[in-house]
């Protein structure tokens, strides 16, 4: 999130591939990312060992426009407290008047424009630097709200009502990719590269003649799920891995499913795990092999489409009333809303956490898994089939009341 929303200039940056020695302290590890239009750069902060709980103090070599700086330059240390990482910024744009941070030993958490008061430093350049404590400024240290006009009304659509090419899908017809991972049939059906990084991503494609199977192999990391329906009817899932980043299948499409003399519609939901860290993080998310057995016309079309806005505001007066614990009589997926007043005591530090269960120990109701997202960030995942007693998800105190 921070990244997305306010360092935007680094979702355009390179790692720095020259090792260089940023910081002082052997047990920090610094990584510096660049961006090649506009020179800003990025020093994310670590401990080297992860599990650590000592607060590190150390100085940090910096690159800027200005030349190149210890800082603090004035005395004083950077302090890394155990289990915390940092990112600092250096030749960082205050908006666009011109301004820019030459370096900060303090995150810069956002920029914008407020009114003054007493924590407000007037500089002779017009910029004013609000001095805050992290409690403070995660008032103001918010995404955006969106308004992409591709952003699709509050309502709900069944599978059989989708047309081809709603606003809301991409067309996946990219044949090149910057992913050095070129081995895939054609067109690349790497989510990354069509803009959809995280989540659900739901794929589409629609071929005009019978087939006889489905060979699909799709990349998602560790644990990693999907479904496939054909004609909207569910066909298979691939239910993740504990080793595997992959997941293979071959699925006969039955001709009872499929329409003749006119076209016929895969879909398949794709649970990814996110990406790995280090080299590994280039990986691709999607898929890798989609063929049509027994047909020799192939796919027609492919769309894929990801998270498309936000949750709040939403119009549910028309959702029926049930609960999580009724499950599903079938393949399919099934969303649950709620609203959770808090009454929790000014003045108090409240640890609240969400607990998911299974009515039963029976192998035959883990073969799914549930996402809890509160006030619309993903709180959890619970995969019963491969960790069944991990099944509670602190979750962010707050007042008033959450969804």
């Amino acid at each position: 999130m921070f990244i997305a929303s306010v360092v935007d200039t680094s979702c355009r940056a390179n790692r720095n591939p020259r090792f260089t020695k940023y910081s002082d302290n052997e047990r920090i590890t610094v990584v510096e990312l660049r961006n090649p239009d506009t020179g800003a750069g990025s020093y994310a902060l670590r401990h080297k060992d992860p599990t650590s709980e000592s607060d590190e103090t150390f100085r940090l070599s910096v690159k800027t426009s200005a030349g190149e700086f210890r800082i603090p330059e004035h005395g004083g240390t950077v302090t890394l407290a155990g289990h915390f990482a940092k990112i600092l910024v250096a030749n960082f744009a205050l908006g666009t008047g011109g301004a820019v941070l030459t370096y900060s030993t303090a995150e810069a958490l956002t920029y914008g424009i407020f009114d003054g008061g007493q924590f407000e430093v007037q500089l002779d350049n017009s910029v004013r630097v609000l001095v805050l404590d992290r409690d403070a400024a995660h008032s103001f240290w918010v995404p955006a709200v969106t308004n992409d006009p591709l952003v699709p009304e509050d309502k709900v659509e069944r599978l059989p009502s989708y047309t081809p090419n709603p606003p809301t899908w991409i067309p996946a017809t990219h044949t090149t990719t910057p992913n050095p991972d070129e081995n895939a049939t054609l067109p690349y059906l790497y989510a990354d590269d069509y803009g959809i990084h995280a989540g659900f991503i739901l794929w589409r494609a629609v071929f005009p003649s019978p087939a006889t199977a489905l060979h699909l192999v799709t990349q998602g990391g560790i644990l990693h799920a999907h479904s496939i329906y054909l004609n909207s009817h569910p066909l298979s899932s691939f239910f993740g891995s504990l080793t595997a980043a992959s997941g293979t299948s071959t699925i006969p499409l039955p001709q009872s499913l499929l329409h003749n003399g006119t076209e016929n519609v895969i879909l398949v939901l794709q649970d990814t795990s996110a990406h790995e860290q280090g080299s590994a993080a280039l990986r691709p998310r999607g898929i890798l092999n989609a063929t049509l057995l027994g047909s020799d016309a192939g796919f027609s079309s492919w769309h894929l489409a990801g998270t498309a806005g936000r949750s709040a505001g939403f119009d549910d007066s028309t959702w029926e009333e049930g609960s999580p614990s009724d499950g599903l009589t079938g393949a399919g997926v099934m969303f649950h809303r709620s609203i959770v007043p808090l009454d929790t005591p000014d003045g108090h530090d409240v640890s609240l956490s969400i607990r998911l269960g299974l009515q039963t120990d029976s192998d035959n109701y883990t073969d799914f898994r549930a996402c809890m997202y509160v006030n619309e960030y993903l709180y959890g995942k619970y995969l019963p089939k491969f960790a069944p007693l991990r099944n509670t998800f602190p979750v962010q105190g707050k007042r008033g009341q959450g969804r």
